[in-house]
């Protein structure tokens, strides 16, 4: 097994006939399997959580479709206008307009 891309300038002995530099490339591979382990069940987690949320209807493309349009008239009727209208009432020849 021979290890060319770990970086020979950092004094990493990849030579296969030293016990050492053999011990550190199992230490190595060791924690890499581990670490992709745990991103597998991870990733297996999610997804299980994910199907189990979207059965119950907590997720997905009807769920976020009807939060979007229900948080944006929330929003509008929540904002007050920056100017209130003001109304408008006829006495004889003039307008008179009066505020709100």
């Amino acid at each position: 097994m021979e290890c060319d891309s770990l970086p020979l300038a950092r004094g990493i002995d990849t030579d296969e006939s030293n016990p050492a530099s053999q011990f550190l490339l199992h230490i190595l591979m060791a924690a890499a399997e581990f670490e992709r382990e745990l991103i597998h069940e991870r990733s297996v987690l999610r997804q299980k959580r994910y199907r189990t949320q979207y059965e119950a209807g907590k997720v997905g493309k009807e769920v976020h479709s009807k939060l979007k349009a229900s948080s944006s008239a929330r929003r509008l009727s929540e904002t007050t206008p920056l100017f209130a209208p003001r109304k408008t009432e006829c006495c004889g020849d003039a307008l008179v307009r009066s505020e709100m």
